[in-house]
């Protein structure tokens, strides 16, 4: 898939609830304020760095925009439920 001119591989994490895309994969500009935390699989707390709405763009001719929590602590996009159901 790809976020504006760079393609990046995603993880499909069908126990997660929401969409997480990497600090790395964006603007400072592109990220809004948020306050949810999240809690990973192990119990452990991932830092939210805020939100992002981002259009993503797909090899087979499709593209979709979404909303992205955004964190430093991942290092992949992961999309979760929220994509399922779109």
């Amino acid at each position: 898939m790809h976020i504006g001119k760079h393609g990046y591989w995603s993880l499909l994490d069908t126990g997660s609830e929401i969409l997480i895309i990497p600090r790395s994969c964006i603007t400072d500009e592109e990220v809004l304020p948020n306050c949810q935390k999240l809690i990973a699989a192990n119990g452990t707390e991932i830092d939210v760095d805020g939100k992002a709405i981002m259009n993503l763009e797909f090899d087979a001719g499709f593209s979709v925009r979404l909303k992205f929590l955004v964190s430093r602590h991942v290092y992949e996009v992961m999309l979760g439920l929220d994509w399922l159901q779109n």
